[in-house]
């Protein structure tokens, strides 16, 4: 009689991501893959490849209530920006781990972020909606110059220093919903952290350089960052207050800090690993791989360092 093995392995939920496939297998999980569409090679490596139209909420809902009874799951998560609120919706929506869906909206689009923020006494850049070019222009006139000129969901973003620069930007970035906030100097930082039920470990704080260009590219990152100690417990403090504000429970993080004459004020908040080498020299300098990291928090598990 042939006796087999029971698969004990926890199960867990994940749209797109071609590392995080790897990484699941090497933690031991049972790996639902959800994509529009899975490709090959990352279906061959999941346990349970799942072809779905992610705008479809209520489909991928459905799937993944009929994996969860018939092997349930522990979290839902992704670390991909733009499939955020899906993956938290889900989560909720069956019961299982995964950020809270107020935060992933924050997190998602950038107005809601700046009101949410504001709303919970957390200094982040005063910004106003426009819908078109005048309209940016009068927002300028209001804010003062500088200004930024960004989409509300979704990367771009350029600094303007006249009149002229804010109706080129409007004009390039739109027709997508705008903001345009008020620049203050001062430097950046780029400060990654965990948070598993709530509590939020930072992991490291790298000083951040830009180009000069109005897009604002960043060309490299400084560690240590220059910071005395004083300095940076403020800094990673006020990380701290931003993340809870906002009801960041559960995942990784990417934020960034600009530190003007006033105190630190929070530009942006990405649930997910930084992107490029910059998740590398997280690892190199912190210890902490941080796709290993979510994917550990999904499964409810201690974050374990690099060896």
């Amino acid at each position: 009689m042939l006796l087999m093995n029971a698969d004990n392995r926890p199960s867990v939920a994940c749209l797109s991501g071609r590392r995080v496939v790897d990484v699941l297998d090497s933690l031991g999980a049972h790996t639902v893959l959800l994509d529009d569409p899975a490709p090959l090679e990352l279906a061959a490596r999941a346990d349970v490849p799942l072809d779905l139209d992610l705008g479809d909420w209520g489909a991928v809902e459905k799937a993944l209530r009929a994996q969860h009874a018939d092997r349930p799951l522990e979290g839902v998560f992704t670390v991909y920006d733009a499939h955020l609120p899906l993956a938290s919706y889900a989560a909720a929506r069956i019961g299982v781990r995964g950020l809270g869906l107020p935060a992933a909206l924050a997190c998602h689009d950038m107005a809601r972020l700046r009101m949410t923020l504001t709303a919970g006494g957390v200094r982040t850049p005063v910004s106003l909606p426009v819908a078109d070019p005048a309209d940016a222009r009068a927002a300028a006139r209001r804010l003062g110059l500088p200004v930024v000129v960004r989409r509300a969901v979704g990367r771009g973003r350029l600094r303007c220093r006249d009149l002229d620069g804010v109706k080129r930007a409007s004009e390039l970035l739109g027709p997508a919903a705008l903001l345009v906030e008020r620049f203050a100097e001062g430097p950046e930082y780029a400060v990654q952290s965990l948070t598993a039920d709530g509590v939020t470990e930072v992991v490291c704080v790298l000083a951040q350089h830009t180009g000069p260009g109005p897009a604002q590219i960043e060309t490299g990152y400084d560690h240590p960052g220059g910071l005395d100690p004083a300095r940076e417990t403020e800094l990673k403090q006020f990380c701290v207050r931003a993340l809870a504000a906002i009801g960041f429970d559960h995942g990784v993080s990417h934020i960034r800090v600009r530190l003007t004459q006033d105190g630190p004020e929070l530009l942006d908040v990405a649930a997910r690993p930084p992107g490029g080498q910059l998740c590398a020299a997280v690892e190199r300098v912190g210890g902490i791989d941080l796709t290993r990291a979510a994917a550990e928090i999904a499964l409810g598990r201690p974050v374990t360092p690099r060896p």
